[in-house]
């Protein structure tokens, strides 16, 4: 599920995630684990996964490419 974040500078492999309407850095300890990785030079765009491993779930935030069909969550001014 893709969650409104992008690299900021997609010319740039080691540029951090921003949030895309506010421009403000990811900060979190959310991300998997040995992510993000930016697999292939143009893992650009965050998602949201969750996975089951044996052992339990597993779940974080995963760099992954943008031309990939997702599911999505919408940030709202109100409700």
């Amino acid at each position: 599920m893709w969650v409104g974040a992008v690299r900021q500078d997609s010319d740039d492999d080691n540029s951090q995630f921003v949030w895309d309407r506010s421009r403000t850095p990811v900060l979190t300890s959310l991300w998997d684990p040995r992510e993000p990785s930016n697999t292939g030079g143009n893992e650009d765009y965050v998602e949201f996964r969750m996975y089951i491993k044996s052992g339990g779930d597993l779940s974080g935030l995963n760099d992954d490419k943008g031309f990939k069909t997702k599911s999505y969550l919408c940030e709202v001014d109100k409700c």
